[in-house]
């Protein structure tokens, strides 16, 4: 499956801006209340979930926005970390994790509100 039929929120402008800030780095994602926030936390995971199905081989973005979306909205938060070492021993050869970092970064500000879907 060719990489360019993931869906990316302007990822690689997202990456550059990011770059440019310095606030600290956490390793635990939470999901803050409200509906409008859970609602595009729903409507990614759908997207990544529609994406996974109609795919012989799901681009791995998808694959870490769908590990990341949805513990989120199970649970509430996640830690990184811990799903950084998950991923890894699902995908041993395949991790990648600048686009993991990235990934974890968008869904930070999504999870919060700062970005939408």
């Amino acid at each position: 499956m060719d990489m360019e039929f993931a869906p990316k929120p302007n990822l690689k402008t997202y990456a550059m801006n990011k770059a440019n800030e310095t606030a600290p780095s956490a390793n635990v994602i939470t999901l803050r209340e409200g509906k409008e926030i859970r609602k595009a936390m729903e409507d990614k995971l759908a997207e990544y979930k529609e994406i996974i199905k109609n795919s012989v081989e799901a681009p791995q973005g998808v694959l870490y926005g769908f590990a990341l979306a949805e513990e989120l909205l199970k649970v509430g938060t996640v830690n990184t970390e811990e799903l950084k070492n998950k991923l890894k021993t699902i995908y041993p050869s395949g991790f990648d994790p600048e686009l993991f970092k990235t990934f974890c970064e968008y869904f930070a500000d999504m999870a919060v509100g700062k970005v939408n879907n």
